[in-house]
């Protein structure tokens, strides 16, 4: 800055306002015509020449330092406001109240809502387990898409490997087959459907020892039944290397006679795959479910309900989280601006003096170049003139342009205050965030007790 001070205050010699005002000829003129008066009082045209000149020289300077402190105005209003923003986080966990507490109002309605559902999925869960004598978890299936998936592939399986067994025979050759095969696929899914919920029925605490025992015995039935079914499809599949179309017929009689006792060995090899087949399906559509008939559907429903309502209190924590976040972002925010102002400050008020001594300097060289002109403008106009010189010559040559009082009383004073500003943020800091939880615990308390 003390470079520009330099150019900025750049000052006329005296040679050069002499030329620029012309005051030697000036001087020359004046003296020729008798000017000014030997009775006159008051300056003439060439002093108030040389005056107005100089008056112009401080009016430049006043300018230049207007325009310099005009900076300094913007940087002390900064440092005004950055006082401000430090006292304002004296109060910052009000507005987080006001904010918190409208957050908590917003939600409330849903929270309610789903909070109640959650109470009652976790009584019914609970009266469920107690009325059932359950002490363990729920075992239904982690990925019953897989269970499905095997339901699909057995039923796949069993339908291509038994339409090979009954291409031959029908009618319609590979695609009567697989139409053939399907049937009895399908058949195997239903019955083995029936046994699971026969088999989770008698799992029934609540039921009768005689309830109990009909569900054995109806799933007893069902197992033989699918003995005989499939011996019966072995047997048929017997009769169609005999005779396609008695086959049916066959397979009966030959059932009835030795229901056991097979031809061929692919007609085992059909009835084994199909008992495989079989146990296979019951073994899955088994751990599809929990094996206590309700249990996986009362613990879904609460489950369902309880991911709704982890999901609203994650909701709530990470708006509480963000708001909290923004505060504190607030709190960073003026600690950087203060910090980043007090750096911008320092030794301003150096720069200010070091440029108001240049100004007082700049001034007092004007004073001296407008007396020294009109001196020297008297002075030559004496030597040539004829007549006496003006009694006002021998006065004291007065020039006492405006000029521009300087104050540093109030940017001190701001600079002191922010500097102790800055020392109270750690504290100040500490203090909002302090206030912040307990507002937070407070509300949280005393929503729940509304609630209640």
């Amino acid at each position: 800055m003390d470079s520009n001070l330099m150019a900025d205050f750049k000052l006329m010699t005296n040679n050069e306002v002499d030329q620029i005002l012309r005051i030697s000829s000036a001087a020359k003129q004046a003296a020729m015509a008798e000017e000014p008066d030997t009775n006159s009082m008051n300056l003439d045209d060439t002093e108030r020449s040389i005056i107005s000149y100089c008056e112009r020289e401080v009016q430049k300077a006043n300018d230049v330092i207007y325009d310099k402190f005009s900076v300094f105005k913007q940087l002390m209003s900064k440092v005004t406001k950055a006082i401000a923003d430090i006292e304002s986080l004296r109060m910052i966990h009000e507005t987080f109240r006001s904010e918190y507490q409208y957050n908590i109002r917003k939600n409330s309605g849903e929270a309610d809502i789903i909070q109640e559902e959650y109470n009652l999925a976790k009584k019914d869960l609970y009266s469920f387990k107690d009325e059932h004598k359950l002490i363990r978890q729920e075992q239904s299936s982690a990925k019953p898409l897989l269970n499905w998936a095997i339901v699909l592939v057995i039923v796949f399986a069993e339908s291509m490997l038994n339409s090979s067994f009954f291409a031959k025979g029908s009618d319609l050759g590979l695609l009567g087959g697989i139409i053939q095969a399907f049937v009895i696929v399908m058949i195997n899914v239903l019955v083995a459907n029936l046994v699971v919920l026969l088999i989770r029925r008698r799992n029934l605490v609540t039921i009768s020892g005689i309830e109990r025992l009909g569900y054995t015995t109806l799933t007893g039935v069902l197992l033989a039944a699918t003995v005989s079914f499939h011996f019966l499809v072995g047997h048929y599949r017997d009769a169609l290397g005999i005779n396609v179309e008695t086959a049916y017929h066959y397979s009966v009689i030959n059932f009835k006679a030795n229901p056991f006792v097979l031809m061929d060995f692919e007609s085992y090899i059909l009835v084994f795959m199909g008992f495989l087949f079989f146990i296979l399906l019951i073994i899955d559509l088994y751990k599809l479910k929990d094996p206590y008939p309700g249990y996986g559907e009362i613990t879904q429903k609460f489950n369902k309900i309880k991911e709704e309502y982890d999901a609203l209190n994650f909701m709530l924590l990470d708006d509480e989280s963000d708001m909290t976040k923004e505060i504190s972002n607030r709190i960073e925010l003026v600690k950087t601006e203060a910090n980043a102002i007090y750096d911008e400050i320092q030794g301003i008020h150096i720069a200010k003096q070091k440029l108001e001594n240049k100004y007082h300097e700049h001034i007092s060289s004007v004073k001296n170049l407008a007396i020294t002109a009109i001196k020297s403008y008297r002075s030559m106009n004496t030597d040539m003139r004829t007549t006496p010189k003006p009694a006002y010559f021998d006065q004291e040559i007065e020039f006492n342009p405006t000029t521009i009082e300087f104050n540093y009383i109030d940017d001190k004073e701001k600079t002191v205050l922010l500097e102790s500003a800055i020392q109270k943020l750690p504290e100040l800091e500490l203090q909002a965030k302090t206030k912040i939880r307990e507002i937070i615990e407070e509300l949280k308390v005393k929503h729940e007790s509304e609630n209640v």
